[in-house]
């Protein structure tokens, strides 16, 4: 590259809004918070890569820390799982389960690449802090508009708790038999405050930009 090609590319920005997170909460069927989700974690990608590479050593390196691998990813529990022969990005999770999908939790620390686990998940049930956890949804699969292609996924959480439960991260997990990968994290500015008895929607619109 000639020296003004160099600069050119130092100069540039990445395509805007090639691949985008776009996260809305409601409480009651009102909305409480709508932003650009940031934080695809590096376990997404590793994902990925490991399925693209099929463990084919000869032609394809390992990825560097946290996996330091060429055939596993890092579940919820710190352990590497190999799993570079599946499709893991399943997240068809029924009502009362709180490891798959769309989860929430009452953590606040700065999401980071490295990422494996919600920092403090909300349990399902109706004791103190829970939620009863719905059936994991969408409201749309992959739709074409212009050069936009996109699909929303959709849970509904319940609070009949006794009392009010506090939501500071909103977090999507897949899962692979018995294995849970966390594959996106936020934390929301403030805290989505969720009264006893009402219902807490939260909506993920993924797109990609051609």
């Amino acid at each position: 590259m000639t020296l003004f090609q160099q600069l050119k590319f130092a100069l540039s920005k990445p395509p805007r809004g090639q691949i985008k997170f776009i996260v809305t909460t409601y409480i009651d069927g009102i909305i409480s918070k709508r932003f650009y989700g940031k934080s695809l974690t590096g376990n997404f990608l590793q994902l990925v890569y490991l399925n693209m590479a099929q463990n084919e050593t000869a032609n394809f390196v390992a990825s560097g820390s946290p996996w330091t691998s060429l055939t596993s990813c890092k579940d919820i529990t710190g352990t590497m799982r190999a799993v570079y022969n599946q499709l893991n990005l399943k997240l068809n999770a029924a009502i009362g389960i709180d490891e798959i999908g769309i989860i929430c939790g009452s953590g606040t620390t700065t999401p980071a690449a490295a990422d494996y686990v919600c920092e403090t998940p909300i349990d399902h049930g109706t004791a103190a802090g829970e939620l009863s956890y719905q059936q994991q949804t969408s409201t749309q699969g992959c739709e074409i508009a212009s050069l936009t292609t996109s699909f929303i996924l959709q849970r509904l959480f319940v609070n009949n708790s006794g009392g009010q439960v506090d939501v500071n991260e909103i977090c999507l997990n897949s899962f692979y038999s018995a294995y849970r990968f966390l594959i996106y994290r936020d934390v929301l500015v403030s805290a989505d405050e969720i009264p006893n008895g009402s219902t807490y929607r939260v909506t993920i619109e993924l797109s990609v930009t051609t």
